[in-house]
C-alpha cells in the first residue's frame, strides 16, 4: 500500500475546493475527515459559507482561502509544485501540502489519514508548517515512537488554531477528536533526499508537534498504539 499521499489525492480536492466561491455542492463525504464531516453536521455548516466550511478557525484561514480563490492556472499544472510533509501522534497522521505557487508563506492544504487506507480533506491554512514536521512519513512515525510519554493519557492533542469564530464550538476547534487510532504496516528505508531539501527541512527537525499545534504535544504509549509503516516513504509528490 502506498500510504504517503498521492499528487492526485491532492489535485483531486483542488478540484472541488478551487475557487471556494464557486463551492455550490458539498464536496463528496468520501473526501473529507471524519471530525471535518461531524463539523459540518453539529455546526449545520454548508457550502456556501467556504471559509467555515474549508477551514477550521484560525488566524490564516481568511488567507488560505483567498490564496484558493487566486489559483486561475489550469489546476493539473501544479502537480509538480507540491511540497508534502508530515505529522504523526498515536492516534493521527496528517499531511501537510504547500502548494508552492502560492509563495513562501502560501497555501497549506492539510490531509488527514483515516486510519485505513486513504488520506482525507481536513483544512485550509497556511504556511509554515507546523513544528515537528517531517519529509517523509517514514520519520514522522519514527519520531513519534521514539519520544518519551509525558502523561497517562490524560491530555488529548489540540490543534493550534485560535479560535476567532465565537459562533464555532470550541470542541470542533481541535483535530481529530473523534479518530479511533491509526495502524501502518512495518517502515522501509527512504531515499536520500538532495543537498536543497535538508537546508528546508533543518529548521522543522528539532521540534516535535502534531497536526497543526505550535505546542509540542506528549505522545501517549506509541510502542503499543502506533505501528510501523510499509511501502514506500515517498517525500514529495
Amino acid at each position: 500500500m502506498d500510504v504517503p499521499i498521492s499528487s492526485y489525492t491532492i489535485n483531486l480536492i483542488l478540484q472541488y475546493i478551487s475557487p471556494p466561491s464557486q463551492l455550490i455542492n458539498p464536496i463528496p463525504s468520501n473526501l473529507l475527515s471524519h471530525s471535518l464531516q461531524q463539523r459540518h453536521i453539529l455546526l449545520d455548516i454548508s457550502p456556501d459559507q467556504p471559509t467555515t466550511y474549508l477551514s477550521w478557525p484560525s488566524l490564516g484561514r481568511d488567507r488560505a482561502i483567498q490564496h484558493l480563490e487566486s489559483l486561475q492556472m489550469p489546476l493539473n499544472e501544479l502537480v509538480p509544485d507540491f511540497l508534502v510533509g508530515y505529522t504523526v501522534d498515536p492516534e493521527h497522521a496528517y499531511a501537510h501540502v504547500h502548494v508552492k505557487p502560492t509563495g513562501e508563506d502560501g497555501l497549506r492544504l492539510v490531509f488527514e489519514w483515516d486510519g485505513q487506507d486513504s488520506w482525507k480533506y481536513h483544512d485550509s491554512n497556511v504556511m509554515p508548517f507546523p513544528p515537528g514536521t517531517h519529509p517523509s512519513l517514514t520519520d514522522a512515525i519514527a519520531a513519534a515512537t521514539m519520544s518519551t510519554p509525558e502523561s497517562s493519557g490524560e491530555n488529548r492533542d489540540k490543534s493550534e488554531h485560535d479560535d476567532d469564530d465565537s459562533d464555532d464550538n470550541d470542541y470542533w476547534n481541535s483535530y481529530g477528536t473523534e479518530d479511533k487510532g491509526m495502524q501502518f504496516p512495518p517502515p522501509t528505508s527512504k531515499g536520500e533526499s538532495d543537498a536543497s531539501e535538508d537546508a528546508y527541512w533543518a529548521q522543522y527537525a528539532s521540534v516535535q508537534g502534531t497536526a497543526d499545534s505550535t505546542i509540542p504535544s506528549p505522545v501517549h504509549k506509541t510502542a503499543r498504539k502506533l505501528q510501523s509503516v510499509s511501502g514506500r516513504a515517498s517525500r514529495f509528490p
